[in-house]
């Protein structure tokens, strides 16, 4: 059996790094994201991150504060989850085809500050947000959604932010994600910014033997 070297990484770290580490390696006009007819290059989703970050600090959002995810495998996916991280907030992506009494509990359970969704999903959010003692900001990926302001929309007015990655520790929570539920309701599950780079140097180099020159396809 083979031996797997794992790269230790420094005490002080922040999983928005591995895209920061692609521009870097003078990847910036590689591609990043190919979904329909939409392409975004690594600079591209890095200025995007940095602008959904001055996004939410500019509605206050702050370490640690949970952004639910309710989003298809678009752009906006990354945009918003490698964003989050980049502040030190937490996203929380979930099936964007669940039904809206588990959005419900999603809301509740991770007392989400900011909530990032299809615009379907948006009018179906605008009932369930009505129950919650305080309610979410909610940004529609699509620029429709009852309620809802377009992500787009915040993304050019914040286009050129520069927003420092927030110096936080490799065992720091980094994002949740929810278990299925079969013996109850659905759990999150809190995972570390470690993570995400141990899992691409364990499974994804060295069981699939992804490198720069692959292509992975999201479903």
């Amino acid at each position: 059996m083979s031996t797997v070297t794992i790269r230790e990484l420094p005490e002080r770290y922040n999983a928005c790094e591995i895209l920061d580490h692609n521009l870097e390696a003078g990847r910036g006009e590689r591609l990043a994201v190919h979904c329909g007819s939409q392409t975004v290059t690594y600079a591209e989703l890095a200025a995007r991150t940095q602008a959904f970050a001055a996004a939410l600090r500019e509605v206050g959002v702050r370490r640690e504060e949970r952004v639910l995810l309710i989003l298809d495998d678009t752009p906006a996916w990354p945009t918003a989850f490698l964003g989050a991280m980049r502040i030190g907030a937490v996203p929380v992506p979930v099936a964007f085809l669940d039904n809206p009494q588990n959005f419900a509990h999603y809301l509740r359970d991770s007392y989400a500050e900011v909530v990032v969704v299809e615009s379907a999903v948006a009018d179906k959010l605008a009932a369930v947000l009505d129950e919650l003692p305080s309610r979410p900001r909610v940004w529609s990926a699509n620029g429709e959604g009852e309620g809802a302001d377009p992500l787009e929309e915040l993304l050019a007015e914040h286009a050129g932010a520069e927003v420092t990655t927030l110096d936080t520790h490799r065992d720091d929570m980094a994002f949740w994600l929810y278990s299925s539920g079969s013996t109850g309701k659905p759990k999150g599950v809190v995972h570390l910014h470690h993570d995400i780079p141990y899992t691409c140097q364990t499974y994804a180099r060295h069981i699939l033997e992804i490198d720069e020159s692959d292509t992975t396809l999201s479903t």
